[in-house]
C-alpha cells in the first residue's frame, strides 16, 4: 500500500512539474498598436508585441514585400519538417494573408519550427499564437535583406526594402529633406513623372506604383527631377 502511495505521489509531482514548465514557457502577446510603413506607405499588419519586440506572421511579410527586391517565397519541407525561405522569388499566395486581428491579447508559446533560408538554417525567434507562427521582425529583416527602423516621434515601425535602399530614411524627428517647389512647366513636351508624398528621391512613371497613394502624388518634369538627383523607380520605369 505504501508503495502504491509513493508511486502516486511521484506521478502527481511529475504532473505538477511538467505543468509548471509548460506554463513558464508561455507568455502574453499583446496586439501591437504601432503603425507600420513599408517604403513609406502605411500597411495594416496584424502584429503582436512580446517583451518589447514586434512579431509578425511570416506570410504577411512575404505577401507585402512581393514585387520588391526583398521579396521571398515561403514553402514547407515535409521531409525535414521545416519552413523554407527562398529569397528573390515571387511569393506564392495561399489565401488568408493580411487577415485582421481581434485586438485581444493572446497566449504565445515559443515555436519549435525549423527555418531554412535558401537551404541554410537560420535562427529566428518565433512564437506560436493561435496556431500561427509569428516571427520577430528584426530577425526577418536581417535574414531576408530589408531594414527595420523605429520612428520615435510617430511611434511607428519603418520597413525599408532593398528596392528603396538607395535613399536614407529620415525620421519625422529629424529635419525633412529638401521640399520640392511646385512643378515647373517646361515647353517642348517634357515627360511628367510622379513623386510620392514621402519624397524618397525616387520618381515614378505612374502615380499609383506599388503602395503609392495617388491622391498625394505630385507630378514634375523628368528633366527637373533628374537634375535634382532623383532616380527612376525600378518597378514602373
Amino acid at each position: 500500500m505504501k508503495r502504491v502511495a509513493g508511486i502516486f505521489t511521484v506521478l502527481v509531482f511529475a504532473f505538477i512539474l511538467s505543468s509548471f514548465t509548460l506554463n513558464a514557457a508561455e507568455v502574453t502577446a499583446v496586439p501591437s498598436s504601432h503603425p507600420v510603413f513599408v517604403d513609406n506607405e502605411p500597411v495594416p499588419f496584424r502584429a503582436f508585441n512580446i517583451g518589447g519586440s514586434n512579431f509578425f506572421m511570416l506570410r504577411d511579410i512575404a505577401y507585402t514585400l512581393n514585387g520588391t527586391s526583398s521579396q521571398f517565397d515561403v514553402t514547407w519541407d515535409g521531409e525535414r519538417g521545416a519552413i523554407n525561405l527562398l529569397t528573390g522569388q515571387s511569393y506564392t499566395v495561399l489565401g488568408g494573408e493580411m487577415a485582421s486581428g481581434d485586438g485581444v491579447a493572446a497566449t504565445a508559446t515559443p515555436s519549435a519550427a525549423a527555418v531554412y533560408s535558401n537551404g541554410v538554417p537560420v535562427n529566428l525567434r518565433a512564437y506560436n499564437i493561435g496556431g500561427n507562427n509569428f516571427f520577430m521582425l528584426r530577425d526577418l529583416g536581417e535574414a531576408l535583406g530589408f531594414e527595420v527602423l523605429w520612428d520615435e516621434t510617430l511611434r511607428a515601425v519603418i520597413i525599408v526594402t532593398g528596392y528603396a535602399a538607395a535613399y536614407e530614411y529620415v525620421p519625422a524627428s529629424q529635419p525633412s529633406p529638401e521640399i520640392i517647389t511646385p512643378p515647373v512647366v517646361v515647353p517642348g513636351g517634357d515627360r511628367l513623372v510622379w513623386v510620392p508624398r514621402t519624397r524618397n528621391n525616387i520618381y515614378h512613371s505612374i502615380n499609383d506604383c506599388g503602395r503609392m497613394n495617388p491622391n498625394f502624388a505630385t507630378s514634375y518634369t523628368h528633366t527637373e527631377l533628374h537634375a535634382r538627383g532623383y532616380r527612376a523607380c525600378d518597378r514602373c520605369w
